[in-house]
């Protein structure tokens, strides 16, 4: 299957979507405004030259996928600068998880990657995973009224990422975006996404399904994205937040030696003539001001900076904390963790005090406290007769450090 359009002469957006099986690839290149797509260039699926690219649904020769792929999108003229792919379905795990609805969105970030390494039993470093908050989870309630957020989650393994990534290095294409084959179905299903194109050029696309709906990604929202987008959003603001930082920097630096210069001049003509004696006393507070808007920005930076610190420091801690409570000691039940800021606090339940006293000094051992964890509860919890085992209920309390 072959099919080519005229390329439009002026366009702002030119996409790929590529969808790469085990002997063959399907592609659609889509060309449009940055509001919504308005042509199908190309739709196209062209067998592999060796079969042992592609096995198992993981690309095992990326490099040379990618030279393959650029050579095909030079010789058709499109200027793409936007890649899109997806994974086979059998390679993802899906996760809900359960969270207090008062965590920042790092903290969620954290705990929801914590859940879904110890549900697989790997390292994060193995995983990549992308989760959204479930819809439906607050279409009953009010969201103010919420305590509990549910998450879904969706993971697959970083090495096949990795493939894909090195894939559209190789093909020269910036690789924007990487899902499942199934969601890249569902967009080619709803009419709004459909209505901008065509009707002739959408019926040839709808062959190579997926690789259209990956392509109508470029213009529309996506559930789940498996690359590190969020890290890579996180690096961007830091970066504008230092150009920032160097930006007040160099102002203060031109404004301390353009209020050197307007003393200077002002000291000469008030020697000269008294009659200049207001412009510069105007000056002089037009500096004083510029001065004080500099001192103000860096006070702010240096702010932010230390709330930066504060919180990385945080997220350590908290990492370390798990980690007891992960690993467990025996005969104790972790209810609840609740931290609000430094202040840390954990319900639970233990078959007795001493199984309590073992999981508390645990976690005094570690050098994360301000002020070390310690009981502001221990008692035995009545329960009727004959119902089982006694239990041992218990409130901890502690308050963290300001960097570790």
């Amino acid at each position: 299957m072959h099919w080519k359009s005229w390329r439009p002469s002026m366009r702002s957006r030119c996409v790929l979507g590529l969808d790469v099986e085990l002997t063959a690839c399907r592609w659609v290149v889509l060309s449009g405004s940055q509001a919504q797509p308005e042509r199908v260039c190309c739709v196209e699926e062209l067998q592999l030259p060796a079969n042992d690219w592609v096995k198992q649904g993981h690309v095992w020769c990326a490099q040379e996928l990618g030279q393959w792929l650029r050579h095909h999108v030079q010789q058709g003229g499109y200027d793409v600068d936007g890649l899109y792919v997806c994974v086979d379905d059998a390679c993802i795990t899906q996760h809900v998880v359960t969270l207090t609805a008062d965590l920042s969105e790092d903290d969620v970030t954290f705990q929801v990657l914590a859940e879904v390494q110890a549900a697989l039993g790997v390292s994060a470093a193995d995983l990549s995973v992308d989760f959204g908050l479930d819809a439906s989870s607050v279409a009953s309630e009010p969201e103010a009224h919420l305590r509990m957020r549910v998450y879904r989650a969706e993971a697959v393994s970083r090495f096949r990422v990795d493939a894909l990534q090195r894939m559209a290095k190789a093909a020269g294409i910036p690789l924007c975006a990487v899902e499942s084959r199934s969601e890249a179905i569902r967009r080619t299903q709803a009419p709004e996404s459909l209505r901008a194109l065509p009707a002739v050029e959408v019926g040839m696309a709808l062959q190579c399904d997926a690789a259209l709906g990956l392509a109508l990604g470029a213009w529309g929202s996506r559930t789940f994205n498996f690359l590190p987008h969020r890290a890579l959003a996180d690096i961007a603001l830091r970066q504008a937040w230092w150009l920032g930082v160097v930006a007040c920097v160099v102002g203060g630096a031109f404004l301390a030696t353009g209020f050197a210069l307007v003393m200077a001049a002002s000291t000469a003509v008030t020697v000269g003539s008294l009659t200049n004696h207001d412009a510069i006393a105007a000056a002089h507070q037009a500096a004083q001001f510029a001065h004080a808007q500099a001192q103000a920005e860096q006070e702010r930076a240096l702010q932010h900076t230390q709330w930066r610190q504060t919180r990385d420091a945080w997220h350590q801690q908290t990492w370390q904390w798990a980690r007891v409570l992960d690993q467990g000691a025996q005969g104790v039940w972790v209810l609840r963790v609740e931290q609000q800021g430094a202040r840390w606090g954990m319900h639970g339940e233990a078959l007795s005090s001493a199984h309590a006293t073992q999981l508390l000094e645990q976690l005094q051992a570690l050098a994360i406290w301000k002020k070390p964890p310690a009981f502001s509860q221990l008692h035995l919890k009545i329960v009727p007769v004959n119902t089982g085992l006694p239990v041992w209920q218990f409130r901890m309390e502690a308050e963290l450090k300001d960097s570790v």
